[in-house]
């Protein structure tokens, strides 16, 4: 039997989810032509540029729906795609103990879309950005980003649709 904390964190990101499908359906956007844009060959999401010393956060930190639309779907590109060097590309994109981290790739289904599309479905005073990535199954994978300065960007929980495991 499920215990009470177990049931309110599902029922949270049952929500999550419906929420972001939600915005998903009634946001304007064009998808097609984000899947057409060509990515950013620099993305920092580790730490805050330096100029001259001094931290330029301003200029350098992404705002919640650049880190959906530019990091997300590299982020779970790596996580669902075995590699010689993935644990390495992990350790960029996510905190050490986030959750779901530790699901073997073994045990993720093959992802169908060729190129995963992202979005922001929750964000809160550029500190944390909840997204949604699209990589041609029925429903999307949840991405939850916080920021801290000394870090930047990082995942803390990866969870993924039903279908997308084995």
């Amino acid at each position: 039997m499920i215990d009470r904390k177990r049931k309110l964190a599902l029922a949270a990101l049952g929500m999550f989810v419906v929420l972001g499908l939600c915005l998903m359906a009634f946001w304007p956007t064009n998808i097609q032509k984000q899947e057409t844009r060509p990515a950013p060959n620099s993305i920092s999401i580790d730490k805050p540029k330096t100029e001259n010393g001094k931290k330029s956060h301003a200029a350098s930190v992404l705002k919640p729906e650049q880190v959906c639309e530019q990091v997300a779907p590299k982020a779970l590109a790596t996580y669902v795609t075995d590699g010689p060097d993935r644990s390495t590309k992990l350790q960029q994109y996510f905190i050490k103990d986030a959750k779901g981290l530790d699901m073997p790739v073994s045990d993720i289904q093959s992802q169908p879309a060729p190129i995963f599309t992202g979005y922001l479905a929750f964000g809160r005073d550029n500190d944390t950005a909840i997204c949604n990535v699209w990589t041609g199954l029925e429903s999307p994978w949840c991405l939850v980003f916080s920021y801290q300065r000394s870090n930047g960007w990082k995942i803390a929980l990866v969870e993924g649709p039903s279908q997308g495991f084995r």
